[in-house]
């Protein structure tokens, strides 16, 4: 498939021309094709030789547990190599049946965000997950990336923008601008735990250096730092070495701000409360403290 424009394929995912495999979510039907699926998708590719799942009378595979919001970016990346974090316009007509049982739309047109309203802090995630929410992938279906990732305060993000170690200027980002970067995130989130999921490690990368990016160039508010920082948890595995290492790192390098929220150290304390409690620790200690 070399050399054939990324446009070509476009059109073919469009179109569900000479489709032989559907995948379906919540009444929303994609027309596939599994020469895409099974090259990019080792879950995919199970899926569709083994009959993982599959209505074999006329080969769909129903994923009702998933949003289809996402899984209009996964399948979009799948033919094409990118995705976008607003709706696909692509998919905008099979998606139209499914604006009314979406996530509130919040004030950034045409970006969707989902409040965790329905996971208090404390409580375990639900397996039937709302909306907007991915199941987390198994614990151990996966060794860990072994990609390193340094908590030097120099560190840069795959982006190429130095994190910042200074606190967070919580009440500089303009409402709308925050609500788009809040949106971004969720969806970057869930793209990511999706990928994960289905095994498409290019997309994965690519939704954790998209989350990274907004992420530092727009810093979202207290009120959302831990309503995204849980998300990101809920979603991945706790051997995660990406995303999850990002965020976990971000906490402690922002502590000076993110430790004297309430809400916010309620959920490094249910999720990661070894890494939260060293970086609080290591943090009033001297520097000429550890003598090996």
């Amino acid at each position: 498939m070399a050399g054939v424009p990324v446009e070509a394929f476009r059109k073919l995912m469009v179109s569900g021309a000479h489709s032989d495999f559907a995948i379906r979510s919540r009444g929303v039907e994609f027309k596939v094709h599994k020469i895409i699926l099974i090259t990019a998708s080792d879950y995919f590719k199970a899926v569709c030789e083994r009959g993982f799942k599959v209505e074999e009378t006329d080969g769909a595979v129903t994923l009702d547990d998933d949003d289809p919001e996402i899984l209009a970016r996964v399948i979009e990346f799948l033919y094409t190599g990118d995705y976008s974090a607003q709706r696909p316009k692509d998919f905008e007509p099979l998606l139209k049946r499914h604006i009314k049982d979406s996530p509130v739309l919040i004030e950034a047109p045409s970006v969707w965000f989902t409040p965790l309203k329905s996971a208090p802090l404390g409580s375990q995630p639900s397996p039937a997950h709302p909306a907007g929410t991915p199941t987390a992938p198994s614990t151990g279906s996966r060794a860990p990336d072994n990609r390193s990732f340094s908590f030097s305060s120099t560190a840069t993000p795959s982006g190429g923008r130095p994190f910042s170690t200074s606190a967070y200027n919580f009440d500089t980002i303009p409402s709308s601008k925050l609500a788009q970067v809040s949106a971004a995130l969720t969806v970057h989130t869930t793209v990511y735990a999706y990928a994960d999921r289905f095994d498409v490690a290019n997309l994965r990368d690519l939704a954790c250096q998209r989350f990274e990016k907004d992420f530092c160039e727009a810093r979202p508010a207290r009120a959302r730092l831990a309503e995204i920082f849980n998300l990101v948890y809920e979603s991945t595995r706790p051997n995660d070495l990406r995303l999850r290492l990002f965020v976990t790192k971000e906490a402690i390098l922002g502590r000076e701000t993110t430790s004297r929220d309430k809400t916010f150290c309620d959920v490094m304390r249910k999720h990661e409360p070894i890494a939260w409690a060293l970086g609080i620790e290591t943090a009033a200690q001297p520097a000429n403290v550890y003598r090996f």
